[in-house]
């Protein structure tokens, strides 16, 4: 977490930073900051389909983890179909 942290503070709101940080924080069990940071990460990536999709599905999986399943399975549904 720590890393991605002060990779932010070089190229702050980079979307590729804030995915792996917010799977990182889903890792510590921070579900709801996961969760803030990952949806940070979708905005991001706008524009760009495939990013923008697996970040989703990695919303998903942080969704799951934190025992969130409707949203999860919403997502999984969207992107999956």
């Amino acid at each position: 977490v720590q890393y991605y942290q002060e990779a932010l503070k070089i190229v702050p709101e980079n979307p590729l930073i804030l995915s792996n940080l917010a799977l990182s924080y889903a890792a510590q069990k921070q579900f709801a900051v996961a969760v803030s940071t990952m949806k940070k990460a979708i905005i991001g990536f706008a524009g760009d389909a495939d990013r923008s999709r697996q970040a989703e599905l990695n919303l998903a999986l942080i969704y799951g983890l934190g025992g969130m399943k409707e949203p999860a399975e919403t997502l999984l549904r969207k992107n999956l179909a």
